[in-house]
């Protein structure tokens, strides 16, 4: 049979537009009537605003309108739990918080206008570590969570200090895994803040028309999302908002949420002209989403012959001054839920804290917590290798699920094919093959990730063999995989392969000094 499509490359519809410039962008597009809006954002940490004086702002020539905290009271915005202000207006939580927005004439009146404003704090102890935040001791960022909309409800005995959220996923019987351990490993290991990377900075245009009518053009992955979330936020019917379509320059999870749309959105509805705010690479960094540091602590049993008998972890991720920006209901990072998906494991339990810290605010990052929680069970997967002397491939190969397995949260599926995933990118990366070189090393990592529906699963197996010292570069050698849940899908019998060198300048996440190997609990 012969396909048109299928097995041949197929140009991007969007490719050439991208490539020859022609594309257009949120911060491209023209309006008849343009006012540029800038914010004003807080150099602390922590603090609390004494006293806010715009009027040499307002006095400038080509300023339309000066918007600070006063201006938009108990206005909160959120893709979930609605606790963001608009603008701060009784402290502020993260360097970079929004005090007050101008529209101006232009780009450049605008910068003016916000070196003109002149704001009193007086500072505040602040925290950043998730873990510290929780004690009754640290210092309190929301006096009262209780009173955000959708805010999640804490578990009885759960104290809500600087608390955003808390989740447990748990499975069989953890006390019974650990006593038929022969060893038992305890490691803690941290990732850092990071940002999305992408080249596009955050920008809109919103126009409040003198009929209600609102329209806006922003670089956001989720129209009819952000169409929602404006009508809930604002108070505006669904059907007098149209989003318009533009095409967004990188996402990776980070520009589904408001972001940059309210401040233009109130400066439009007091002007009644198009409003545009376009981020500089210092602002978006500040401003935009990020991926949540995290500190992770994992207890494994291990049975004499390598074999897992339970689990036991406990993560803190930092979630930063507000919980806005994450979209699901429990308002949480969910990669724990995935934590050793891809082994046997017979009880575990993850539970997992989201803190309310003195940083920016952070969201969902290409599966949202699943990076952090992969590096730090494959991290101990090694270290556990290497304290039993068990190379760590056969390790995995002792543990990894198979048909008629169950998944560490007793989930079943069908036609899983992680072993021969792993087995074939072995095979094809040369597995610790011609020895040891200078500057070379081996590591192997194993992760799933279910699709939107939830009808199937795709595994993925990816051994690196990095040179970063000598090459700046870094080799990997993946195979991808497709399993499926009960009655849900056919086997895919193709299996994708790449070799790719990918930039290596730094390597992001270090296990922390906690290292220890500790006798069965008996």
């Amino acid at each position: 049979m012969a396909f048109r499509t299928v097995g041949k490359a197929v140009p991007r519809i969007e490719g050439h537009g991208k490539v020859t410039g022609q594309t257009k962008y949120a911060a491209d597009l023209p309006f008849e009537g343009l006012l540029w809006a800038k914010v004003l954002r807080s150099p602390l940490p922590h603090a609390r605003i004494v006293k806010v004086d715009t009027s040499k702002a307002k006095a400038l020539k080509g300023v339309r309108a000066v918007l600070t905290g006063a201006d938009v009271p108990n206005v909160y915005v959120g893709t979930r739990v609605k606790d963001q202000p608009v603008l701060a207006s009784d402290k502020v939580r993260f360097v970079g918080d929004a005090v007050a927005a101008v529209a101006a004439d232009s780009r450049a009146i605008a910068e003016e206008a916000i070196g003109l404003i002149d704001v009193e704090y007086e500072e505040l102890p602040r925290v950043e570590d998730p873990i510290e935040a929780l004690k009754p001791s640290a210092p309190l960022i929301h006096e009262d969570r209780s009173k955000y909309k959708n805010a999640p409800k804490l578990p009885e005995g759960v104290s809500g200090h600087n608390l955003q959220s808390h989740v447990v996923w748990k499975n069989g019987d953890l006390d019974a895994g650990f006593q038929r351990a022969a060893r038992v490993f305890e490691h803690t290991f941290r990732t850092p803040l990071s940002h999305h990377g992408y080249l596009e900075p955050c920008a809109c245009t919103v126009h409040v028309h003198s009929d209600g009518r609102v329209e806006v053009w922003a670089a956001n992955k989720g129209p009819w999302g952000l169409r929602d979330q404006m009508a809930e936020d604002f108070s505006v019917p669904k059907e007098k908002i149209k989003v318009h379509i533009v095409h967004v320059g990188g996402d990776f999870g980070a520009k589904a949420s408001l972001i940059d749309v309210p401040v233009a959105y109130h400066l439009s509805k007091a002007t009644g002209r198009p409003v545009k705010l376009v981020f500089d690479s210092t602002e978006d960094i500040l401003a935009g989403g990020h991926r949540h540091p995290a500190i992770i602590n994992l207890r494994t049993g291990v049975a004499a012959d390598g074999t897992f008998t339970a689990i036991k972890a406990t993560i803190h991720f930092s979630g930063g001054a507000y919980g806005s920006q994450k979209a699901n209901p429990q308002v949480t990072v969910l990669g724990g839920r995935r934590l050793a998906s891809m082994y046997r494991v017979p009880a575990i339990s993850c539970e997992t804290y989201c803190s309310y810290t003195n940083q920016v605010p952070c969201t969902q990052t290409r599966t949202p917590g699943s990076p952090q929680v992969v590096f730090a069970f494959e991290s101990q997967m090694d270290i556990i290798a290497k304290e039993m002397g068990i190379e760590p491939l056969e390790l995995r190969r002792r543990n990894i699920l198979h048909d008629g397995d169950a998944n560490p949260m007793g989930e079943k599926w069908s036609d899983i094919l992680m072993g021969e995933v792993l087995e074939r990118v072995v095979k094809t990366s040369g597995w610790k093959k011609g020895g040891a070189k200078k500057n070379r090393g081996w590591g192997m990592a194993l992760y799933d990730r279910g699709t939107p529906e939830g009808k199937a699963s795709s595994a993925a197996g990816s051994i690196f063999s990095p040179a970063c010292r000598t090459s700046g570069r870094v080799t990997t050698r993946s195979a991808n995989r497709w399993f499926a849940k009960p009655s849900a899908c056919r086997r895919k019998k193709s299996a994708w392969f790449s070799k790719t060198p990918i930039a290596c300048p730094s390597i992001p996440a270090r296990a922390a000094a906690s290292k220890r190997t500790l006798p069965a609990t008996r």
